[in-house]
């Protein structure tokens, strides 16, 4: 991803309303993958745009706005209207 694509899509996000102070900057070295961590940190990053090898994912064939859309729209604005599930944790006998 290149500086103008990250650009662009932390432009988009933001003009979906999320805040952009808590977007973190494109590193092409972070290990995080594109998505909301914390319910209120936005990662980009290359996984963010459709991939030019086949590989099964159809998730893989979104474009860079419909997954800063998915992100934003489908994560960050449940969580803030409180319709957002919680996180389960399970130990090795399925019990929480």
């Amino acid at each position: 991803m290149t500086k103008e694509q990250y650009d662009e899509l932390a432009s988009y996000a933001i003009n979906y309303g999320f805040p952009k102070e808590n977007i973190a900057p494109f590193n092409a070295d972070s290990p995080f993958e594109t998505g909301l961590s914390f319910g209120n940190r936005l990662y980009i990053n290359n996984d963010a745009l459709p991939s030019n090898v086949p590989n099964g994912d159809p998730n893989s064939l979104v474009s860079g706005k419909g997954a800063m859309a998915h992100e934003v729209i489908g994560h960050y604005e449940t969580i803030l209207k409180g319709t957002s599930f919680e996180t389960q944790f399970f130990d090795a006998d399925g019990v929480i």
